[in-house]
C-alpha cells in the first residue's frame, strides 16, 4: 500500500506545478484540456499568393489557353510575384480551391464518320498533322510533325525545335 501512493505521490509531484501555473480563480473552466495543435504554420501560403495563383488560373481559362501549374507558374514570374510557389502547391492551392476540371466520363462520339482517303498500297495516301505546343518544364514550348501512312499506319514524327515565345 505505501509504494501505491509513493507512485501517487510522484506524480502528483511531476503535474502539479503544471496545474498551479494553470489555475485561474476568474476562469471557471481553467482545468479543461487545451489544444495542442500549433499557434501559427510557417509554412502556410500567404492569402495574396492564392489569389494570384487562382486570378492567372481564371485570366488563363477564360482565354482558353493551357492552364495548368507550370504555365500558372511562368505568369506568377512574369507578374513579378516573390516568393515563387513551387508547382506542387500550385496544384495543391487549385485543388483547395476547387477549380480544377477534370473530363466527365469517357468521350462520346458525334456521330459524325470521319472522311477517309482510299489507300491500298503504300506511300499512296498519308496524314498529316501539326501536334503542340508541348511543354517541357521550364520554358520550353515545342511542336511536333506526324505524318502517318493510311494503308501501312507507320507513323513518322519530326520534332519541330524552334522555341516560340509564349504571346498572351
Amino acid at each position: 500500500m505505501y509504494g501505491f501512493h509513493l507512485h501517487i505521490f510522484r506524480a502528483f509531484q511531476k503535474v502539479a506545478p503544471k496545474w498551479l501555473k494553470r489555475h485561474d480563480p476568474n476562469d471557471p473552466h481553467w482545468y479543461r484540456s487545451r489544444s495542442r495543435r500549433p499557434r501559427h504554420n510557417p509554412r502556410k501560403i500567404s492569402h495574396e499568393i492564392v489569389q494570384a495563383v487562382k486570378m492567372v488560373r481564371l485570366q488563363l481559362y477564360n482565354q482558353n489557353l493551357f492552364c495548368g501549374a507550370q504555365v500558372i507558374l511562368w505568369e506568377l514570374q512574369d507578374l513579378g510575384i516573390k516568393p515563387l510557389p513551387s508547382l506542387r502547391t500550385i496544384n495543391r492551392i487549385l485543388a483547395r480551391e476547387g477549380i480544377t476540371h477534370k473530363r466527365t466520363g469517357a468521350y462520346v462520339s458525334k456521330g459524325r464518320a470521319y472522311p477517309k482517303l482510299p489507300a491500298l498500297k503504300a506511300n499512296q495516301a498519308h496524314q498529316t498533322d501539326i501536334v503542340g505546343p508541348c511543354y517541357l518544364r521550364g520554358p520550353i514550348r515545342f511542336y511536333s510533325l506526324n505524318s502517318v501512312d493510311l494503308s501501312t499506319a507507320r507513323c513518322g514524327i519530326t520534332l519541330l525545335f524552334k522555341v516560340w515565345p509564349r504571346h498572351y
